[in-house]
């Protein structure tokens, strides 16, 4: 990941790592990274600005950024409208590298089929209407009792599914797939818009947003 394109236009501060008997910092260089950008919730508002995009199962930040706007430098906006910070927990992990999470967090196969929690399942009665939504979370014991025929008074139960911590850690990580994008013609402003904060930003540690709306108009 090309982490300089990102950082070049950022201040560097002096970054405390220790601190000694005598009470004397030791510091070393670093870029502000600690102004981290945010686009503003109010450009959500435009869904025209965005698009979906699916992430495939190995794709890096850089990758969908060579691959949708032709420059892998553009990773930053990638993490950024999507409010990621840490990628390496918020991004979605290979197969392989789920699997080793998953085996280190909970210590074995076994521990990792252990169930997790209780989820409803869908019921739809015999008119269309959705009597129960998915995936809402209740105790074991839950049991929804329901007429499958309205005005029939002859009633059945819907029982909660079992989600194994497996199942769990699955489903959290494919819900990383879905980001959304910056349109891709607002590429180049969104890239001037980052020198300027850059340029911008103080040493006092006032935090800043990435002020993207004057594109959309």
């Amino acid at each position: 990941m090309a982490i300089p394109n990102y950082f070049e236009n950022f201040p560097d501060i002096d970054y405390s790592t220790a601190l000694n008997k005598a009470g004397i910092e030791t510091k070393v260089p670093i870029k502000d990274y600690f102004h981290l950008l945010r686009v503003r919730d109010q450009i959500f508002s435009e869904v025209s600005n965005f698009y979906t995009y699916n992430i495939q199962y190995g794709e890096r930040p850089e990758q969908v950024a060579l691959k949708e706007y032709g420059d892998s430098q553009f990773y930053w906006l990638v993490l950024n409208v999507n409010d990621i910070t840490d990628v390496y927990s918020e991004w979605p992990l290979t197969p392989y590298e789920l699997d080793t999470f998953i085996q280190r967090k909970y210590g074995s196969i076994e521990k990792s089929n252990e169930i997790h929690h209780y989820e409803t399942q869908e019921v739809i009665n015999d008119d269309g209407m959705v009597v129960m939504e998915a995936g809402l979370i209740v105790d074991a014991d839950y049991v929804l009792n329901y007429e499958k025929v309205p005005g029939s008074f002859i009633y059945f139960n819907s029982y909660p599914a079992s989600i194994t911590n497996l199942e769990y850690e699955y489903a959290q990580n494919e819900k990383k797939t879905e980001i959304q994008l910056l349109n891709k013609k607002y590429i180049y402003k969104a890239n001037v818009e980052l020198r300027r904060y850059g340029r911008a930003i103080s040493k006092e540690g006032i935090f800043s947003y990435l002020d993207i709306a004057d594109f959309y108009k």
